[in-house]
């Protein structure tokens, strides 16, 4: 009953985000960061509320941040080298 309930929870505060901005063009999205071992439910709620999931795992997107352009000597040398090790474009 308790995990029904905090699904039900999730899915009534993604729908009541998205009434409250009542804008199409604004997509309400959700974190990565979940609850231990519900992370499927848990995205599955906020889908339910009518939002959507931002990511599913770390694997789903690159993310650059100042170190790494640092490192690399700029944002096309930090770019340049993610694709050429994830091999895109």
């Amino acid at each position: 009953m308790n995990l029904l309930q905090r699904m039900s929870g999730i899915a009534s505060m993604a729908h009541k985000a998205k009434n409250i901005l009542n804008d199409p063009t604004i997509r309400i999205c959700d974190t990565r960061k979940t609850t231990p071992g519900l992370r499927m439910l848990e995205k599955y709620a906020v889908r339910c509320g009518g939002a959507y999931n931002h990511r599913r795992s770390l694997s789903d997107a690159v993310l650059i941040k100042e170190n790494h352009i640092q490192a690399s000597g700029g944002v096309t040398q930090a770019v340049e080298a993610v694709r050429s090790q994830i091999g895109i474009w």
